[in-house]
C-alpha cells in the first residue's frame, strides 16, 4: 500500500525561513570602476551610514597570479574588504583569521594574491546602524557580503555581487543568508513533527 507523504510539515517551515532570508538579502551590492590606468575603486552604498570605498592597484606578476594591493580608503565608515572563497560562510567568524585587503578598523592597508583569468571572491562588512562610523567600534550591527571579480590581464571587471543586511551573514558566492537560530528551529520542528507521523502510521494496531 502506497502512502502519501504530507509535506505540510516539513514545507511550512522551510517557507518561513526563506521567506525571511530572502527579505534581508540584496544585489548587486558592490560598484567597479577605473580610478586610474592601473587601479580600481571598490565600494559599496548599502550602509546608512554613507558610501564605503577601496581604491587598489592591479599588479601583475610573473606567473599565474597578480596582486591586489590597497592604498585608500573612505572614512565616512566601518568597513573591512577580504578574500574568501565559493561557498564560506560571511559572518563575524570570517573576520577572526581574514587575508585583509583593508582593515578599516585598524586603518591597514593590504595586498592579496588571485589568479589570472578566473573569478575570484572578496568578501566584506560594513558597519550599520546609528552607532556606525569611523571613530566608533559598536554599530547597530554588520553588513556582510561578497563581490566575485575577474581580472583577463588589462581590466578587472565584477561578475557579480550580493550582501545579507540583517547582520545574520551570507554564503559567499550565493543569494543564500545564513539562516536564525529561530529558521532552524522552525526547520527541525517541522522534520520532528514529519518523523513523528510517520512512526504513528507505522504502529501495528491491537
Amino acid at each position: 500500500m502506497k502512502r502519501c507523504v504530507n509535506l505540510r510539515y516539513v514545507a511550512l517551515p522551510l517557507l518561513l525561513g526563506t521567506a525571511a532570508q530572502a527579505a534581508s538579502v540584496v544585489w548587486p551590492a558592490v560598484e567597479v570602476g577605473p580610478y586610474s590606468a592601473s587601479s580600481y575603486g571598490i565600494s559599496s552604498d548599502l550602509s546608512s551610514g554613507g558610501g564605503a570605498a577601496v581604491l587598489v592597484d592591479v599588479l601583475p606578476g610573473p606567473g599565474p597570479e597578480f596582486t591586489l594591493q590597497s592604498f585608500y580608503m573612505t572614512i565616512g565608515i566601518g568597513h573591512r574588504w577580504f578574500a574568501t572563497q565559493y561557498g564560506a560562510v560571511l559572518d563575524a567568524s570570517a573576520l577572526l583569521n581574514a587575508d585583509f585587503l583593508l582593515n578599516g578598523d585598524t586603518m591597514e592597508f593590504g595586498s592579496i594574491e588571485m589568479p589570472y583569468n578566473q573569478v575570484f571572491y572578496l568578501g566584506f562588512s560594513l558597519d550599520e546602524g546609528p552607532l556606525s562610523g569611523p571613530y566608533n567600534n559598536t554599530p547597530d550591527h554588520y553588513i556582510y557580503g561578497w563581490a566575485a571579480l575577474l581580472w583577463n590581464g588589462t581590466e578587472l571587471t565584477l561578475v557579480d555581487s550580493a550582501a545579507e543586511t540583517t547582520g545574520v551573514g551570507i554564503y559567499a558566492g550565493t543569494y543564500n543568508a545564513i539562516p536564525e537560530p529561530s529558521a532552524a528551529g522552525l526547520l527541525l520542528a517541522g522534520l520532528a513533527a514529519f518523523a513523528m507521523r510517520r512512526r504513528h502510521k507505522r504502529r501495528p494496531s491491537g
